[in-house]
């Protein structure tokens, strides 16, 4: 006899797979957070997540990641740059200064914090199951981060092109000036 599938929702509120076939896991990246709804029994208390709350996380499930913004995921200008991490992840970036990017996982220890160039931000990056999550810097005005949208449980609904950008003549103290200036706030929970 099959074990019943079992997930659970954190005390904040971030979904936390246990036992999950494959399959289910893929089907939930795809249909998102009305496939999580289903699963959950109506005993459990669901909060209402508001249209401009981003669940998601790395493939693996140990990273978790809550987005926060102020608009509508397709009103959200993306962008990318042009260094050769990006260029070698592809991803597609946002960040919303009247919003917040939540991040935690499961065990900290398969957490990469990679750093390269200026070094003045980290990548973070699942050690298990490779996905570039958010670039996270400490700046003048707190915990910054620009967000990977790839690793958003409704990334398909970020529909705008990314604007590219190339950051690589900028100076350390510049570049830290602009994180400070144009990334979103962030809390991270270890």
């Amino acid at each position: 006899m099959r074990q019943p599938l079992k997930i659970l929702l954190s005390k904040d509120f971030g979904f936390v797979r246990r036992g999950v076939p494959k399959l289910l896991v893929n089907q939930a990246w795809s249909e998102g957070e009305a496939f999580f709804r289903a699963l959950l029994t109506s005993a459990l208390p669901i909060p209402r997540l508001n249209r401009m709350e981003h669940l998601g996380g790395c493939h693996c499930g140990n990273i978790h990641v809550r987005l926060r913004l102020s608009k509508r995921p397709e009103d959200n200008p993306l962008r990318a740059c042009t260094c050769s991490f990006c260029r070698s992840h592809s991803p597609r970036m946002v960040a919303d200064l009247e919003g917040l990017f939540e991040v935690w996982a499961d065990d900290w220890s398969l957490v990469e914090n990679y750093r390269f160039g200026t070094r003045i931000c980290d990548f973070l990056i699942c050690r298990r199951c490779g996905v570039f999550i958010a670039a996270v810097a400490e700046t003048t005005a707190g915990s910054r981060a620009v967000v990977n949208v790839n690793c958003l449980i409704d990334r398909g609904r970020f529909t705008s092109v990314p604007a590219v950008h190339d950051f690589e003549a900028e100076t350390r103290e510049n570049r830290s000036s602009r994180h400070a200036a144009n990334w979103m706030p962030t809390i991270i929970r270890r």
